[in-house]
């Protein structure tokens, strides 16, 4: 049948283990070898059938090495082999079980005729036999147990079929993907599926028949088998499943297709990734002292897979990320070309990116200023920052390490977190590192990260790719520099207000115009002001506010700072009114005068004039001799005038300001009407006035001091011109 000998079936049958059972027969012993024709090779299984399907070969012989007499029933050649492919795999299969149990069955009840037993005696015992797992275990594998009356059925539809074992193949399964599930099941299992809320399949089946008995819908499909038609639904409609359960991240992340960037194409520092989390570590926090978890803003050369710069802060703000750009730049030693960005509030800051007016300023934000093209990724699109991949191997090789880890989500907390976990809290310790403990360890960590080969760099270590194509460095004072940030403000009489604040400087004293400022973050005591032209003004300091009731309960530096304050303002005062006497004496317009040149000289603005006034051009000493004379005779006009109105020189309605309640206003004009005029007090009203403000801590804070040097003080001297006026009857 095979074309083989017996030897040869009997050392293949050895070598691949073919099954069978022990038999009562002819051979050696008087027992013989039962292979079980579903368990034989697929080749030596088709052979077979072929070979024992017709009629006169006697067919219905019982496999063995020595040829049973035990007969089965007649096999049509015509139906006995199919090929694979008209049935499945798994159908034809358990066909093929089916059939050979059914040719056992037979031959056993032959046999039992013959012996002259009774056959429904042998049938129930062949059951029993079978049921049992050692008569035919292969069989009971595919099949499992059975019945007698199952069995009797199996042998009915084989007769029928006349031996064609794929009449005994399952019914079931051959249509898949056609469930008998109603329309109103569907559409109300998808109305509870297909929500962000992300309900469970076996709840939403639960749901659904629910809702269809309160409406008397009938709902005749099984649990089961809408389970199985909704996971269908969801394999062949996995993107709507997805945005519409899990949102536009989720089809992202699960479902649309992505871009495979080869960075092989890139060189060392022309790109850098940067992006910022939230460590899974504890510092302590230099501002409280306690245990906190930092922000992390972390620089990375995408070309050679090294962290270039890090910044561990408090919070994740546009200081973090300016020092740990300024330490990219310095580690690698060279400006980068190009910086990809996280999407988040302290990278998208106006002082890095937005352009300043061109019209008012003509610089750009910071990486502008450095050179540096600037692109910002997609929001909650983890796939275009490669860094997010080395923030996984930060975590297991760097944070884990620190005695003050506390994993990356609530599952991944040490024991030591978790509650009643005494023991674990001993052995961890107390020490929690600091700030600049923390850089000084990932500045070590990163020389061994340096040497571990890089899977992305074809066995290739980071240190190597970087070192290869790192920069010659950089002028750090420069870029320390260029790194400060600029605004575009406005002068005002108090000068430049920024973040809540008043920066004074003199060199703005008469300006009204907008300036350019730079400022440090950790340094806002003062910014350094430049005209639009680029110019430099200085720096502006920041002007401290004083007590409202400082010459009352105020402390001795805020009465030093209001005594300043009006020194400084009757210093300004005075200077303008030289500049104008300087103006109208030159003889020349306003416009015509070297302005520019002078306010970078402040606050010497009279004579800065009348020496740039030599320097450039020597004015007309006759027609300057003129000018002054008639402005002469047009005062002395005006003043009699004046006094012919009065009628009186002297008389003593001299238009005294009214003052109010600001009393040291009243006692300056007084002091600037004798010191200037030499006007003495009139009556007694100024001299009473005088008497009581020279006693007030005003007084004391302000003026004793200066009028102690002087010896006689002005108001004595004053008072005793009052005295002689009165005495002379004037």
């Amino acid at each position: 049948i095979l074309g083989v000998s017996r030897q040869t079936i009997d050392k293949r049958a050895r070598k691949e283990k073919w099954p069978y059972q022990q038999i009562k027969g002819r051979a050696r012993g008087g027992k013989q070898k039962q292979y079980i024709l579903s368990s034989l090779p697929q080749d030596i299984r088709f052979k077979l059938i072929r070979a024992l399907s017709p009629v006169e070969n006697n067919p219905n012989t019982v496999i063995t090495h020595i040829q049973s007499q035990r007969q089965l029933a007649p096999v049509s050649s015509q139906n006995i082999y199919h090929e694979p492919t008209q049935l499945p795999q798994w159908a034809e299969r358990i066909a093929l079980a089916k059939a050979d149990l059914v040719r056992a069955f037979r031959a056993e009840k032959e046999a039992a005729k013959k012996r002259g037993e009774k056959v429904l005696k042998a049938a129930e015992n062949f059951i029993k036999s079978y049921n049992s797992a050692l008569l035919f275990p292969k069989i009971y594998e595919i099949l499992g147990q059975i019945s007698i009356k199952t069995l009797y059925v199996w042998d009915k539809t084989l007769s029928e079929a006349e031996d064609d074992y794929t009449a005994l193949a399952p019914r079931w399964g051959h249509n898949k993907g056609q469930r008998k599930i109603t329309e109103d099941e569907k559409n109300i299992l998808l109305d509870i599926l297909l929500y962000q809320n992300q309900i469970k399949i076996n709840t939403a089946i639960r749901i659904a028949k629910h809702i269809l008995a309160q409406r008397g819908i009938p709902s005749p499909s099984s649990y089961d088998t809408m389970r199985r038609w909704v996971k269908e639904w969801r394999a062949q409609n996995y993107d709507l499943w997805t945005l519409l359960r899990e949102g536009e991240k989720g089809l992202n992340d699960k479902v649309l297709p992505y871009l495979k960037r080869n960075a092989d194409l890139l060189g060392v520092g022309e790109v850098l990734v940067a992006d910022g989390k939230r460590c899974n570590f504890q510092v302590i926090n230099p501002f409280t002292g306690k245990p906190y978890r930092p922000a992390l803003i972390l620089f990375y050369d995408w070309a050679s897979r090294f962290p270039v710069g890090i910044s561990i802060m408090i919070q994740e703000d546009t200081q973090a990320i300016a020092c740990a750009l300024a330490d990219a730049i310095i580690t690698l030693g060279k400006m980068p070309k190009a910086v990809i960005l996280d999407n988040g509030k302290a990278f998208k800051a106006k002082i890095f990116t937005s352009e300043v007016n061109l019209e008012e300023a003509g610089i750009y934000g910071m990486y502008a200023r450095l050179g540096i093209h600037t692109h910002f990724c997609w929001p909650y699109n983890a796939q275009s920052k490669p860094v997010e991949r080395f923030f996984g191997t930060f975590n297991e090789w760097f944070e884990r390490m620190l005695p003050s880890y506390v994993g990356q989500n609530i599952d991944d907390k040490p024991a030591y977190l978790k509650r009643n976990e005494k023991l674990a809290k001993r052995i961890k310790g107390k020490w929690i590192p600091t700030i600049p403990q923390v850089i000084q360890l990932f500045y070590s960590w990163r020389e061994f990260y340096a040497s571990q080969p890089h899977r992305g760099l074809r066995g290739r270590t980071p240190g190597e790719v970087f070192n290869a194509g790192k920069g010659p460095g950089v002028d750090v004072e420069q870029l320390f520099f260029l790194m400060m940030p600029y605004e575009v403000k406005q002068v005002f009489r108090n000068g430049i207000s920024f973040l809540g604040n008043q920066f004074w400087n003199e060199n703005l004293y008469g300006l009204r115009e907008k300036v350019i400022i730079r400022y440090i973050f950790t340094n806002l005591s003062r910014i350094y002001v430049f005209d639009l032209r680029g110019n430099y003004l200085g720096p502006a300091e920041l002007v401290e506010s004083v007590h409202p009731a400082v010459f009352l309960i105020g402390n001795p530096l805020d009465m030093q700072a209001v005594k300043q304050g009006i020194s400084q303002k009757k210093r300004l005062k005075k200077q303008t009114v030289q500049l104008a006497k300087a103006a109208i004496q030159s003889g020349r317009s306003l416009p015509e005068l070297p302005w520019n040149e002078v306010v970078s000289q402040v606050p010497n603005i009279p004579e800065t004039i009348e020496r740039i006034e030599a320097e450039t051009s020597a004015p007309d000493e006759t027609k300057f001799i003129e000018d002054i004379q008639a402005i002469e005779q047009k005062v002395v006009q005006l003043s009699n005038k004046q006094k012919e109105k009065r009628g009186d020189t002297d008389s003593q309605a001299d238009d005294v300001p009214f003052f109010g309640a600001d009393t040291w206003r009243a006692y300056e004009w007084y002091r600037q009407q004798y010191l200037e005029k030499g006007r003495p007090l009139r009556d007694e009203k100024e001299v009473e006035f005088i008497k009581w403000f020279i006693t007030t801590d005003m007084y004391r804070l302000i003026y004793k001091e200066e009028d102690e040097k002087k010896g006689t003080p002005w108001w004595a001297e004053a008072h005793a011109g009052h005295r002689r006026k009165v005495q002379t009857g004037g």
